[in-house]
């Protein structure tokens, strides 16, 4: 059995290839949602000015949230420490992408799982392979 990217027609929209591979996206009303008390949605600057929270950009404009970074109305833990850290000139699809996949230096665990689920040790981990990832990248 492959994961749900394979198995896309290869010239399908690509926005059916990143859905497949990251899952769902919110846009900016549902976040205010998430993050603010029960019933009491946050004002939207506080949502696009949010140092832990990951924004990306479609080709239209639009700014969505990808889903995984969220467990319940929780923000992922140690996120912002991964964003802080990987230069905004490297595409945050990208970034997303590898929040995502397997990570060796994780010891084969998605870095997004680490930052859930391993506390503050996991979320050091991570911020050091994101560190190592992206200056590989960089060349």
């Amino acid at each position: 059995m492959t994961d749900g990217v394979d198995n896309c027609d290869p010239g399908a929209d690509p926005s059916v290839r990143w859905l497949a591979h990251l899952g769902g996206f919110y846009d900016a009303l549902a976040v205010q949602s998430l993050l603010g008390p029960e019933g009491q949605p946050v004002i939207v600057d506080a949502v696009s000015e949010h140092k832990d929270l990951m924004a990306l950009t479609t080709g239209s404009g639009k700014v969505i949230y990808p889903a995984f970074q969220f467990r319940g109305r929780q923000i992922s833990p140690g996120l912002g420490r991964v964003l802080a850290e990987v230069p905004e000139s490297l595409s945050r699809w990208t970034l997303a992408s590898w929040l995502m996949s397997a990570e060796s230096d994780l010891e084969g665990a998605r870095p997004i799982d680490v930052l859930f689920d391993q506390g503050p040790a996991g979320a050091d981990a991570v911020v050091d392979a994101a560190r190592a990832w992206a200056a590989q990248l960089q060349g």
